[in-house]
């Protein structure tokens, strides 16, 4: 089925599920900030994006995957 998303920072790829959303970085974005705003936990949405920066840096424009909750 088609997954609507109402933000620019939200990419979804064209064989959606909610095991493949991609989430452009934004300026102020946090990883807890990102991972309480896709209801998942700190520690999935690290696993799921193990080239992060291990101190948690993000750069804007980074894509992360959003690993379903």
């Amino acid at each position: 089925p088609p997954v609507e998303v109402s933000s620019p920072w939200v990419t979804v790829l064209p064989y959606a599920s909610p095991t493949n959303i991609v989430y452009v970085v934004r300026p102020g974005d946090t990883l807890s900030a990102i991972a309480n705003r896709f209801n998942v936990s700190l520690s999935s949405l690290e696993a799921a994006n193990p080239k992060i920066d291990p101190a948690g840096i993000l750069w804007v424009g980074t894509l992360l995957n959003i690993p379903a909750p």
